[in-house]
């Protein structure tokens, strides 16, 4: 067994570095979809028109 041997490939580590950058990219993506679509239903359940319409104030 030679040296030159256990050493890894720069071609072969740039691939699977790439593989693995590109997974976990992805999955922070759906993590943000998801995110965004909560907010969105929250700001959908959270609209009332008739909260603020009428406003009494006395001086």
């Amino acid at each position: 067994m030679t040296i030159s041997s256990l050493t890894p490939n720069p071609v072969t580590m740039s691939g699977s570095n790439s593989v693995i950058g590109t997974a976990v990219l992805a999955k922070s993506l759906d993590n943000y979809a998801q995110s965004g679509e909560g907010i969105v239903k929250m700001m959908e359940q959270s609209v009332n028109p008739n909260v603020g319409k009428n406003f009494d104030m006395k001086v």
